[in-house]
């Protein structure tokens, strides 16, 4: 009986280290129950907005989070930097707003966990006009509010994730708030909803992931991006990619991302 047990205790470890909540999607909410810190590059290949000169953008992002696993307590931080080029030009280069905020991440049966978290955006550069940021956007719809200048902005978010065996299931529903004008223009997002759905084999997890952005209606404006995304496992670290394309608001082709997250002890 005794030899019964340890075998099925040694078969039934990697199972178990599967089924940690250590891995997430690449275009939604960052935020879950695992302190982790990484960094990803995002091409976006623009339209040329009618004068036929090609243009794109790339997106560098930098992000880290903090959890303590008895009290589900954590705290977050993110920074985007934009990089604009047009055929014939020079390039420029924009710094994001800047994101703090804390989370709260609790397990409420096996295999279905909830989160929250809410955040304060604050700019970390003067708006002009070339400023570009908002051009990057497209690769990382969820954070649209730290490529918009200048607002300080409060964004409160949930989410449940489901697991069964390697199904993994997110869905994330926030909302954006901006409490600062500029040249009369209203950089309030409003409702934001994603969701994705992926695999996990253990050391890959492909997945179909849906972010879409409502904004305020007086602007009748709505923008949603698709992605077809794959994260792995090296040990501590999770390289991972995603394609982007848009639903509507098409002024991108396409976005292509790169990163990496390594998760901490």
């Amino acid at each position: 009986m005794r030899t019964l047990l340890v075998l099925t205790v040694l078969v039934g470890a990697p199972c178990a280290a599967r089924a940690d909540d250590d891995v997430t999607f690449v275009t939604l909410d960052r935020q879950d129950g695992v302190s982790r810190a990484g960094a990803e590059v995002s091409f976006v290949a623009l339209d040329d907005f009618g004068d036929g000169v090609p243009q794109s953008a790339m997106r560098f992002d930098s992000h880290a989070q903090s959890v303590n696993l008895r009290t589900g307590l954590g705290a977050y931080a993110a920074i985007p930097v934009t990089v604009y080029s047009q055929s014939g030009a020079s390039a420029s280069g924009a710094l994001g707003n800047i994101e703090l905020g804390g989370l709260f991440a609790r397990s409420l049966q096996p295999g279905l966990d909830v989160i929250v978290h809410a955040g304060l955006v604050l700019p970390s550069s003067p708006p002009g006009d070339d400023n570009h940021s908002e051009l990057a956007q497209p690769s990382r719809l969820t954070d649209a509010l730290l490529g918009q200048a200048p607002p300080v902005a409060l964004r409160l978010a949930g989410a449940m994730r489901y697991r069964h065996d390697r199904l993994l299931a997110r869905v994330d529903l926030g909302l954006d708030q901006g409490f600062v004008r500029f040249n009369e223009l209203d950089y309030s997002i409003g409702l934001r909803v994603a969701s994705a759905i992926g695999w996990d084999f253990g050391v890959a997890l492909p997945a179909v992931e849906l972010v879409g952005l409502f904004y305020d209606p007086s602007t009748s404006r709505t923008t949603i991006t698709a992605a077809l995304s794959v994260r792995a496992r090296v040990s501590r670290a999770q390289p991972y990619a995603a394609l982007i394309i848009p639903f509507q608001d098409r002024y991108f082709a396409a976005a292509l991302t790169l990163g990496v997250d390594v998760v901490l002890p």
